[in-house]
């Protein structure tokens, strides 16, 4: 079990899509759950 905390740029994270989605429609903070891989993905998402 992990908890991070991650900051980018604005531009960067109103770009991100989870499954498809706008991270904008959903919140201005994201939080989530899993293992090392899935945090892997996002900090290559965010890169």
């Amino acid at each position: 079990r992990w908890h991070a905390a991650l900051r980018t740029d604005p531009a960067t994270f109103k770009a991100l899509l989870i499954d498809g989605i706008p991270v904008t429609e959903l919140s201005d903070r994201l939080s989530f759950e899993g293992d090392r891989t899935v945090l892997d993905r996002l900090l290559k998402a965010l890169g």
